[in-house]
């Protein structure tokens, strides 16, 4: 069931992709970038900071050669916001913090970049984890 799931989620995150760029074919730095999100939700869910931090190093590497760089953006937010949550489930309010500026910095980069509203849901909730 749990396959089922990552695979319908990764058939509906290339095809809203391919809509999104306006693009009959996704590059294969495209599709890599794409393979990242299933890498964030599997690292979110092992809890793992060092497969989120893997993640994250290959996502700041893509970010020099893809041409999508707002989707990455948002990827590394996801990312950074991900480990926030983690930082402050250990209750390591210093590196929860460090985690939130990253993640909104890079939502920001996003959504200037290009309209989703994914991203400006989860720049929403990165603004209510530094409030609150």
């Amino acid at each position: 069931m749990k396959h089922l799931f990552k695979l319908i989620t990764t058939v509906i995150l290339l095809c809203s992709a391919s809509a999104i760029c306006n693009d009959a074919e996704l590059t294969r730095h495209d599709s890599l970038t794409i393979a990242m999100h299933d890498s964030i939700f599997s690292s979110v869910n092992m809890r793992s900071e060092e497969g989120l931090l893997k993640t994250r190093a290959t996502l700041e590497r893509l970010l020099n050669i893809s041409e999508n760089s707002w989707l990455i953006h948002h990827y590394i937010g996801l990312t950074d916001y991900n480990l926030a949550i983690m930082y402050f489930g250990a209750e390591d309010e210093k590196k929860a913090g460090k985690a939130i500026d990253l993640a909104i910095e890079h939502l920001k980069k996003s959504s200037e970049q290009k309209e989703f509203s994914e991203t400006h849901a989860l720049l929403s909730a990165c603004y209510g984890m530094k409030v609150g």
